[in-house]
């Protein structure tokens, strides 16, 4: 008679251990699919940094010849400056003479 029982436990116990493992396959399926979509989602974040990193280097590079053309308008202006000085201390003979070169 306790041989019946223990078939009966046996199969009881099976049956638990089988649910938990399709329960761990169906997590680490769930895991699976979550690291994948997280792969996906930093694959596509890295495309858009270097998109960006691009976009700030061609910024960078018109900042740069910004500030080219910036120095070389002071030192025009720094030039036209100085120039007018020279024409208001200038003497009328003098500005006679810068006129005919």
């Amino acid at each position: 008679m306790r041989y019946l029982e223990l078939t009966a436990l046996l199969l009881n116990e099976l049956q638990k251990q089988n649910s938990q493992i399709q329960k761990q396959a169906n997590d680490s399926q769930k895991q699976v699919n979550e690291l994948k979509k997280q792969t996906e989602e930093t694959r596509e974040l890295a495309q858009r940094l270097e998109t960006k990193d691009r976009q700030l280097a061609v910024q960078q590079r018109e900042i740069d010849a910004l500030k080219q053309q910036n120095a070389s308008v002071n030192a025009l202006s720094e030039r036209l400056s100085a120039l007018e000085q020279q024409v208001r201390t200038a003497t009328p003979q003098g500005l006679h003479s810068l006129a005919s070169k």
